[in-house]
């Protein structure tokens, strides 16, 4: 396959991942984490934890993790911004 191939098919495989993203206005390391998934042409959905008003506590129960992001793909928490650049660099 040449690189074009290649490319495309990445992009048709991250395009049917679901990403969720658990964030907060104020989080350095989320808008990161969006603009790279934004820079990969990757959908994503955002659920900001302040505007939501989802607790620390909340956001334990639901993903197991404490800081954010905290970043799922197809319903498995894979970890914060540091995890997502290692699967889709």
């Amino acid at each position: 396959m040449d690189t074009h191939t290649n490319t495309m098919v990445e992009l048709k495989r991250y395009s049917v991942d679901k990403v969720i993203i658990y964030s907060a206005d104020w989080c350095s390391s989320c808008v990161s984490a969006k603009r790279f998934l934004e820079s990969k042409n990757i959908p994503y959905e955002e659920i900001n934890i302040d505007r939501q008003g989802i607790s620390r506590t909340r956001l334990i129960e639901l993903t197991g993790r404490l800081a954010i992001p905290t970043i799922s793909v197809n319903g498995k928490v894979i970890g914060g911004y540091t995890e997502l650049q290692q699967l889709y660099g």
